[in-house]
C-alpha cells in the first residue's frame, strides 16, 4: 500500500488543499482499505475512498476462482502473476529461485511467490495479514465499497457482513460481474 498513499501525498504536496479522492478496482480496492484502516494519520491518507469490487477477505476469494469456470481467471491471473515476476527479475528485484509452475492456482503462486516477497511464510499468512474486511472498522475516511451481487470472485455476503468503518457505505448492485 505504500506506493498508493505515496502518490496520494505527493499529489497532496503537488496540489495544497485540493480534495484528494482514491479509486481502486479489485486488489487495489483491497489495499487503498486495508492501507486506510492502518494508517489513520498519514499524508498519503486521501479525504476519500471509492473500493470497486475489492476482494476484502482474500482466502475466499481464492477458493471461489478455483472452482469451476473461475478456474479460466484463475489461469489468467497467474499468467499476468507469472509475467510480473519476470519483469521483477529483470529488473534485479527477484530471484532465480522464485518460480510459478504454468499449472499453478493463485493460491499456489501466492505460496511460491508473493508470500515470500512480501515477508509471509505461506499464502494463508498472507492472506490473514493483507485482507481488509477484518480491520473495516478502523477506515475513519469516507468509503465507498461498490460491487455486484452476480461478482464472480468476491460474495457480495462477504462484502456486506463485514462491519463497516465508521464513514464507509457498502452497496452491491444486483449485476455488474467483476469489474
Amino acid at each position: 500500500d505504500l506506493d498508493l498513499f505515496a502518490s496520494v501525498a505527493a499529489a497532496r504536496a503537488r496540489h495544497p488543499g485540493a480534495p484528494q479522492l482514491a479509486v481502486g478496482f479489485s486488489l487495489s480496492a483491497n489495499t487503498l482499505l486495508l492501507g486506510a484502516a492502518r494508517r489513520k494519520e498519514h499524508p498519503g491518507l486521501p479525504d476519500a475512498i471509492l473500493a470497486v469490487n475489492p476482494p476484502a477477505r482474500l482466502s475466499v476469494a481464492v477458493r471461489r476462482m478455483e472452482r469451476g469456470f473461475n478456474r479460466v481467471y484463475d489461469r489468467r491471473f497467474v499468467a499476468g502473476m507469472r509475467e510480473a515476476l519476470r519483469v521483477r527479475r529483470d529488473l534485479g528485484w527477484a530471484g532465480e529461485d522464485l518460480v510459478i509452475p504454468r499449472d499453478s492456482s493463485v493460491r499456489e503462486a501466492d505460496g511460491l511467490v508473493t508470500a515470500p516477497m512480501a515477508g509471509y511464510p505461506d499464502a494463508e499468512a498472507y492472506y490473514a495479514d493483507c485482507s481488509s474486511a477484518p480491520r473495516w472498522p478502523s477506515v475513519e475516511v469516507p468509503a465507498v465499497v461498490l460491487s455486484a451481487a452476480d461478482d464472480p470472485f468476491i460474495s457480495a455476503e462477504d462484502l456486506t457482513s463485514a462491519t463497516p468503518g465508521p464513514r464507509m457505505l457498502v452497496h452491491v448492485e444486483p449485476t455488474g460481474g467483476h469489474l
